[in-house]
């Protein structure tokens, strides 16, 4: 995990799959991200587990949210006052589990975030972007409708670009 901070010099680390109890996940990330804080949810059993961490000094917490499933968490970046929400996301083998994390989603953004607003993920695949939709919005559920890929140009872009891992 270190060398892989160290090589991409992530501003944002979202990390899966920690295995361990929230509290034990942020002192083991003191390790390996020397940036500034984070905020983790424990794992269920030997499965699951979330940690997010950031730059502090490129971006302040406005907000976090979580469940056993996900981390929410707005920003501000520090430079430029744009807003960054991230979820840290880990969806369940089990189809009650899903649906469980599934309606927690649903409900978060229900409750949130503006109804005019619609969320979509540009996901790079071979040739292009695949635009999906993401849960609790009118669009639908991630992964569930994916539109034909669009060349690159299509995503927009800004001349501000946030380094973002996951792993």
């Amino acid at each position: 995990m270190k060398d892989l901070v160290r090589i991409n010099k992530p501003e944002i680390l979202l990390v899966q799959e920690t295995k361990m109890e929230g509290d034990l996940a942020l002192q083991a990330g003191k390790l390996f991200w020397k940036k500034g804080p984070g905020k983790a949810v424990s794992s269920r059993g030997a499965s699951g587990g979330l940690a997010t961490f950031w730059d502090s000094s490129k971006f302040e917490l406005l907000s976090f949210h979580s469940t056993t499933h996900w981390i929410f968490t707005k920003f501000i970046h520090k430079v430029s006052g744009h807003h960054v929400s991230l979820f840290n996301l880990y969806v369940p083998i089990l189809i009650v589990e899903k649906k469980e994390c599934w309606e927690s989603i649903d409900s978060f953004l229900s409750a949130h975030m503006p109804r005019n607003i619609i969320c979509v993920a540009w996901v790079p695949v071979p040739g292009g972007w695949v635009h999906e939709p993401v849960p609790g919005t009118r669009t639908g559920y991630l992964g569930t409708s994916m539109v034909r890929p669009q060349p690159y140009p299509a995503v927009p872009k800004s001349n501000l670009t946030y380094r973002v891992l996951h792993v």
